[in-house]
C-alpha cells in the first residue's frame, strides 16, 4: 500500500464576478389566474414540479431540484498547480487533476422553492423570489486511489443573497431561474412585458 502525497493537491478558487441577481416582478397580459396555470404547464417539462397554487392572494409555488449550473454563479476553480484550466463551481460534479496524481471530485447538488406572489386584481404584477438550497462535497483522491474527505457543506440563501460553502466557496443567483419564471408568466397570451426588479 502506497503513502498519501505529501503535498495535497491545492485548488485556486475565483468567487462569481457578477453581482446575485435581484428579485422579479412581471405584468402577465393574461388573467392571473391563467397565468399561474399556464406558468406551472410551461415549467413542468424543465423538472419544476407545483408545490401550492392559490388564487386569493395569488400564490404559485413551484420545487425544483437537480443541476445548479444554469441557474447558480459560483465562480471558478482550478489547480493551483496550473495543470488544468478554470472550470466553473456550479457544475453538478467536477474533476480536477494535480500534477502529483491527485484528484479532487465535487459534487453540488440543488433544491430550489419558486414563490411567485401578488393579487388576483391589479396592476402591481406578480412578485418572483427563489429560497436556494445548496449541498457539496468534496473528496480527495491520493495516487493510490484513497478516497479522503475534504468537505461537506451546505448553504441557504435567497435571490438577491450569497449562500457560502464554507472552504468550498460562495454562490450566487446569476437571474436565469427568475427570468425563466417571468417569461412563462409572461407568455401566457404570447407577450412577455417584464417589469423593473423590485
Amino acid at each position: 500500500m502506497g503513502a498519501a502525497s505529501e503535498v495535497p493537491l491545492q485548488v485556486a478558487y475565483r468567487p462569481p464576478e457578477n453581482p446575485a441577481a435581484r428579485p422579479r416582478t412581471v405584468r402577465p397580459d393574461a388573467p392571473v389566474a391563467e397565468a399561474l396555470r399556464r406558468a406551472a404547464e410551461r415549467l413542468a417539462p424543465s423538472g419544476f414540479v407545483v408545490v401550492r397554487r392559490e388564487l386569493s392572494p395569488a400564490l404559485l409555488e413551484l420545487r425544483y431540484a437537480g443541476d445548479p449550473d444554469p441557474w447558480l454563479d459560483c465562480g471558478q476553480i482550478a489547480p493551483a498547480d496550473g495543470n488544468e484550466g478554470w472550470q466553473p463551481v456550479a457544475v453538478p460534479w467536477l474533476r480536477l487533476v494535480g500534477t502529483n496524481g491527485e484528484r479532487l471530485v465535487r459534487t453540488l447538488y440543488l433544491e430550489a422553492i419558486v414563490r411567485v406572489t401578488g393579487r388576483t386584481a391589479g396592476t402591481e404584477g406578480l412578485g418572483i423570489r427563489v429560497a436556494y438550497r445548496l449541498a457539496a462535497t468534496a473528496d480527495r483522491i491520493d495516487r493510490d486511489r484513497r478516497v479522503i474527505p475534504e468537505a461537506s457543506e451546505s448553504a441557504s440563501f435567497e435571490t438577491g443573497g450569497v449562500g457560502v460553502l464554507g472552504r468550498l466557496g460562495r454562490c450566487v443567483a446569476n437571474g436565469a431561474l427568475e427570468a425563466t419564471v417571468a417569461r412563462a408568466l409572461a407568455e401566457s397570451r404570447g407577450s412577455i412585458r417584464p417589469t423593473a426588479s423590485q
